[in-house]
């Protein structure tokens, strides 16, 4: 059910492509590319909750570009700790940044990054296993889930393809991804919809059965990014 509370974050960038929250549900992220007074272009921005999980709470606090890695980013997540950002090139890239300060993305600094896009030529979102040693990439051109193998927790530049899972029969441009903590459920948005996956082997995609969808008629007719609380 459509809680009715929203944010705008169009005084920032009106071409936001993805959200996500800290651990505690006190800071919400978004990423743009059409970045006004502090990006100019690719960035982030942060927002501090001060009511957790309360988008309508939501303030501006700092906000992050990425223009010296990528002209164009589709998608943010986080080290479970705050401690690395990692940020999706819409052109094939996952940019991995460390942050000196837990969850402070203007604190963050470029480190590595891999190309995925020998899998997909449109990645618009990666995320990963809880303890970094799996990534899984949105793959919109394949209308697919593409998963990698880490060889170090939380270190890019080591992922490996291993296996995809395509989502061709629920929709052809899957946008925005999100795990719960076990690894045994998987959701999808795709423009007005977000599709539940049930994993009968934890953070396998191969092992996803389709549940069902939910229809986001009240919340926007064209999304793209999906969290939940934790």
């Amino acid at each position: 059910r459509y809680d009715g509370v929203q944010v705008s974050g169009d005084a920032q960038d009106t071409a936001q492509t993805d959200v996500t929250f800290s651990v505690s549900g006190t800071s919400m992220y978004t990423t743009g590319n059409s970045g006004k007074a502090a990006t100019r272009g690719p960035g982030l921005y942060q927002y501090n909750l001060s009511t957790p999980w309360n988008v309508s709470t939501a303030v501006l606090s700092q906000s992050f570009s990425v223009s010296a890695q990528s002209g164009s980013i589709d998608g943010v997540s986080f080290r479970t700790n705050g401690l690395k950002m990692f940020v999706t090139d819409a052109l094939g890239e996952i940019n991995e940044y460390t942050l000196a300060s837990a969850w402070s993305v203007s604190s963050a600094s470029f480190l590595t990054s891999v190309s995925v896009s020998g899998n997909t030529a449109i990645p618009r979102s990666a995320k990963f296993r809880t303890n970094g040693l799996k990534m899984f990439v949105v793959d919109d051109s394949g209308a697919a889930i593409d998963e990698y193998t880490l060889a170090s927790a939380w270190t890019v530049s080591g992922a490996s393809f291993n296996q995809s899972f395509g989502v061709t029969a629920q929709t052809a441009a899957p946008l925005g991804l999100f795990f719960r903590t076990d690894g045994l459920k998987m959701f999808i948005d795709s423009n007005s919809y977000v599709f539940e996956y049930t994993l009968s082997s934890a953070w396998d995609v191969n092992s996803s059965t389709f549940i069902q969808s939910f229809p986001n008629d009240f919340g926007g007719a064209n999304i793209s990014g999906v969290a939940f609380r934790d």
